[in-house]
């Protein structure tokens, strides 16, 4: 089942077993992360103190000069690059001026049976009885840039299938350089990172590992080898095969689109001690 609570702008997903929980903040309209885990069956009305954010006084509505503190540290629901939060992000930009600064406020959201089908990608799938999705629509009002984030259960199963996606509505261009489906805030240490390896329709080998501090990841190259398979990826005009290199300087164009590249940048930080003038 999936409830709002609209006097406390509070989202709550509940599967037979555990709650998903997140809510709207007050000052900003960022989507903020309470709780994931052994289902809570009662209301919804305080949970809010599960962020941790009302433990000191860094809200920007608290201490309007502090929003440094409040942006590297809230539990995101889905973060954003380039406004001051140092963690990893679920998704960064950059734009054509180099600007990367991203800031996603909470536009609308619906709730519905079924789910809707990912066009183009494998997904899971069910009718109206087995699955119901909640859809969350993010934007950017100052770059135009819009993120749906979609979140279907299963009435069956402890599960919480999740989408991202990113809608361009302005005039210039924009690069993504890291996007993914979800950020997760875990509070507790004790966790296991279960994946499925083996080839397409065959991924049915369990492998437990311990999540730790640090980046732990898992990868796949099969989608890009079913564009290239498919004829869909041309390099300087022609048709790509598996293997093949791109250097600096080749065309490449995916469904006739061009992949553009980002630039990268050296940059040098360099250290002045009191009473020592230093200049590049």
């Amino acid at each position: 089942m999936i409830t709002y609570n609209e006097a406390e702008r509070i989202f709550k997903l509940d599967t037979p077993h555990t709650s998903y929980i997140f809510g709207i903040d007050d000052d900003f309209g960022y989507l903020i992360h309470y709780y994931y885990g052994r289902k809570i069956r009662n209301d919804i009305d305080n949970v809010r103190y599960l962020s941790r954010l009302y433990d000191g006084d860094i809200l920007p509505g608290v201490n309007t000069k502090d929003k440094n503190s409040f942006l590297d540290f809230a539990p995101f629901e889905y973060s954003t690059g380039g406004i001051g939060d140092y963690r990893s992000h679920a998704l960064e930009i950059e734009l054509a001026d180099r600007t990367t600064a991203t800031e996603l406020q909470y536009v609308s959201h619906k709730i519905y049976k079924g789910k809707n089908p990912l066009e183009g990608l494998p997904a899971t799938f069910g009718d109206e009885k087995s699955v119901e999705t909640l859809e969350v629509t993010l934007r950017d009002p100052i770059i135009k840039l819009t993120v749906i984030l979609s979140y279907s259960i299963f009435a069956d199963t402890d599960c919480i299938t999740r989408s991202a996606r990113i809608i361009n509505d302005g005039a210039g261009s924009v690069f993504i350089t890291r996007v993914m489906s979800t950020t997760l805030n875990l509070e507790n240490k004790e966790y296991n990172l279960l994946t499925l390896h083996g080839s397409w329709a065959r991924e049915r080998h369990k492998e437990f590992r311990k999540i730790a501090h640090g980046f732990q990841g898992v990868s796949s190259r099969r989608g890009a080898d079913e564009l290239i398979k498919q004829g869909d990826v041309k390099i300087n005009g022609r048709t790509a095969n598996l293997g093949d290199d791109v250097t600096n300087g080749d065309h490449v164009t995916v469904n006739g689109k061009k992949v553009e590249t980002v630039k990268k940048f050296d940059y040098y930080i360099m250290n002045k001690p009191k009473g020592v003038i230093c200049s590049v």
